[in-house]
């Protein structure tokens, strides 16, 4: 039998299980065939541990290889040419102080955190604070009584899905990231935010640090009230603000698209030597 490698992305319905009954089964059933395998590439060491663990394999089975960061695409642009693609949002950005959020709005994401930090910002610290959202919309996936509950409803602009090189426009016109997701295998919405030297608040949680390193705040998951102070520093300390910058341009050289790929066929190579 012909040796096989697998890449895997994350384990979420271990550590935050959306399946239930037969499809859990079934799903865990499928990542135990992964045993078989003779290589196991996983995207971060925080993964790596969690297949090390669940599927009771050695060290040298799983295989790191960080997913890269298109920086062709994912970059600082000019403002001018962010505006001209989206004057609306431009024109909020004079007055207002713009928090993005990219993804899909799926439990693991942490949601109610990051609405509860927006409320919070507005009514108890008084800032002009807008939650800008890029992936499918809140209201449409249940996100409505709490934002009308919390009478946020005015602060949030859904931007729907848009390609990659538009939510690198977005970027130049927000002032601050936020990614409270308390899982994730990777996390790529970092290090798109840090290649256009957009400051990064995550969560503490899953691979965050190991993929966000000095470039990002990292707050308790579940504490809306922290985020929120961490936002308020990201975007009204300058100097805070520059070193996120700086520290995040720095971080994202350790992500290359060239360095995975070298990684992938050193190890095909090795295997097949083997065969």
């Amino acid at each position: 039998m012909a040796a096989s490698v697998v890449t895997c992305h994350d384990l979420n319905h271990f550590t935050a299980p959306t399946l239930t009954g037969p499809a859990l089964h079934a799903w865990r059933l499928r990542v135990s065939m992964m045993k078989r395998a003779e290589r196991i590439f996983t995207v971060s060491e925080t993964l790596a541990r969690e297949v090390r663990h669940h599927l009771d394999l050695p060290d040298e089975k799983v295989v790191v290889a960080y997913n890269g960061i298109d920086t062709e695409v994912f970059r600082p642009l000019p403002r001018e040419l962010a505006a001209a693609r989206f004057p609306e949002l431009a024109a909020l950005a004079e007055g207002n102080l713009l928090v993005l959020n990219i993804g899909n709005n799926i439990e693991r994401k942490n949601l109610p955190t990051l609405l509860k930090a927006v409320a919070h910002l507005r009514k108890e610290r008084g800032l002009p604070v807008q939650l800008v959202k890029v992936g499918p919309n809140l209201r449409g996936d249940g996100f409505g009584p709490m934002i009308d509950e919390l009478g946020i409803s005015e602060a949030i602009i859904d931007l729907g899905v848009i390609p990659p090189a538009d939510v690198a426009l977005v970027c130049q016109l927000c002032h601050a990231l936020s990614f409270p997701s308390t899982y994730e295998g990777f996390g790529r919405p970092t290090l798109e935010a840090q290649a256009c030297r957009l400051p990064a608040v995550l969560a503490d949680a899953s691979c965050m640090k190991e993929v966000g390193g000095a470039g990002a705040l990292y707050h308790e998951p579940k504490n809306p009230v922290q985020l929120s102070q961490f936002l308020e520093k990201v975007m009204t300390d300058a100097p805070v603000r520059e070193r996120l910058c700086d520290e995040g341009e720095k971080n994202i050289q350790g992500f290359t698209w060239e360095a995975h790929v070298k990684k992938l066929v050193s190890v095909y190579e090795e295997i097949a030597a083997k065969a």
